[in-house]
């Protein structure tokens, strides 16, 4: 099984502060990983510097096997990524939202967007503005605009916070089967493994900055740790 990130003593520090501490973690091709943690415990941080927005204070990050910053760069048209929250322009349509994405991105395949938009199911949505969408929906358009470009590795920041149980379970499905069927990987955090322990198969626990443990969710169950310390 091949590497899709690894960070080696990753840390950034504001005010003297460690906000991610001396992070070593490890994602391979074709894992759903579960970064779980409280708010505040660096997990935003963390996804910030994977995707480039946040320079690291001290340490390295290994992505798509490079570990040179400068090709990192041409690493990230190989992976989509939501932080925080997907923004979208209200008064258009899903459509509409991905044809102006499309463009930004340069992307000609011309059948992209009705294939994406039928992978998270939102084919049938029509002209309706995106502000009459549900949270579920908004979140499944996110999804939507990260996978127009076919990306390998998917980075979603709490997809399913504050979403009711049919929402989080709408996610999971799309989620598995990206995974299962196009063989991408996903790391995904949460507040709580709960909520995603159904799609996981590996799990990081962040607390204070610090990775108190990376472990499958195979051990976790033997361990007996959910609701517990996984719950961070």
């Amino acid at each position: 099984m091949s590497s899709v990130l690894k960070t080696y003593n990753l840390t950034k520090s504001y005010k003297n502060t460690n906000v991610v501490n001396k992070l070593n973690m490890s994602i391979e091709k074709g894992d759903i990983y579960g970064f779980i943690g409280k708010d505040g415990a660096g997990k935003t941080t963390t996804i910030k510097m994977i995707t480039g927005l946040v320079k690291p204070t001290r340490g390295q990050i290994n992505l798509l096997g490079d570990i040179n910053r400068n090709k990192q760069v041409e690493n990230f048209k190989r992976i989509g990524a939501i932080i925080e929250y997907p923004g979208s322009y209200g008064n258009l349509s899903a459509e509409e939202n991905l044809k102006i994405h499309k463009k930004l991105m340069g992307i000609k395949d011309k059948s992209s967007i009705k294939e994406t938009l039928k992978m998270v199911g939102l084919e049938d949505v029509g002209r309706k503005p995106v502000r009459k969408f549900s949270l579920g929906m908004k979140q499944r358009l996110g999804i939507a605009r990260v996978l127009l470009h076919k990306p390998e590795f998917i980075i979603l920041d709490e997809p399913t916070n504050g979403l009711d149980p049919v929402g989080i379970k709408e996610i999971r499905e799309i989620i598995l089967e990206l995974n299962s069927k196009r063989e991408i990987t996903f790391l995904i955090s949460s507040n709580s493994l709960s909520e995603v322990e159904e799609m996981v198969n590996k799990v990081g626990i962040m607390r204070k900055g610090n990775l108190l443990e990376e472990i499958s969710y195979d051990e976790i169950q033997k361990k007996n740790l959910t609701g517990g310390k996984a719950s961070a």
